[in-house]
């Protein structure tokens, strides 16, 4: 669909068969339209779309995984969708969006070198099946390779910006709390 400026959105979201949907979409911008070679619905919480560049492609996954409140079932469901999302023969493939997962701080006797020795807080189970699709799919975790300012660790806002889920290290030691900004 194209908005007034130009824009386009490519929309995967509520339809009259399923409207129990949440919905997710891309935003192009006019000026990015023709490197656009196509998208595609992989299921309710996976989309992606194939960007043309001057030698190849570029596949680009957004992804919005189940939270802990959801079974594993619904979980192994979404990484079934993602693995079948991956287009083996593109070579440049970016995967972002909410894996509602943590990763936490890498252990010092850790070599898994698919994620990077940045992280924050303490690993979950949705993180250990995020670190094991990863690692299965030659996958970096890039946001764990670069160190963030303090005032950047921050791993959730709330609509509108008001609340942020913010974590510290003090003495080595990680604490989480929503602060009103």
């Amino acid at each position: 669909m194209e908005l007034s400026d130009g824009t386009w959105i490519y929309d995967a979201g509520k339809t009259e068969e399923s409207p129990e949907t949440k919905g997710m979409a891309f935003l192009v911008r006019k000026n990015f339209k023709d490197y656009i070679e196509g998208f595609c619905k992989h299921s309710d919480r996976v989309i992606s779309c194939k960007v043309k560049l001057q030698e190849g492609s570029l596949q680009i996954i957004q992804v919005y995984a189940p939270t802990t409140d959801y079974d594993d079932e619904e979980a192994e469901k979404f990484y079934e969708d993602l693995e079948n999302a991956i287009e083996k023969k593109c070579a440049n493939t970016v995967i972002m969006g909410d894996f509602n997962a943590k990763i936490g701080v890498k252990d010092e006797d850790e070599e898994n070198e698919w994620i990077g020795p940045f992280g924050i807080g303490t690993r979950n189970e949705r993180g250990e099946k995020l670190i094991d699709f990863c690692t299965a799919n030659r996958l970096f975790v890039t946001n764990s390779f670069f160190k963030k300012p303090r005032p950047r660790y921050w791993t959730w806002e709330s609509p509108g910006g008001d609340y942020k889920k913010i974590y510290y290290r003090p003495f080595k030691k990680m604490t989480a709390y929503c602060e009103k900004l």
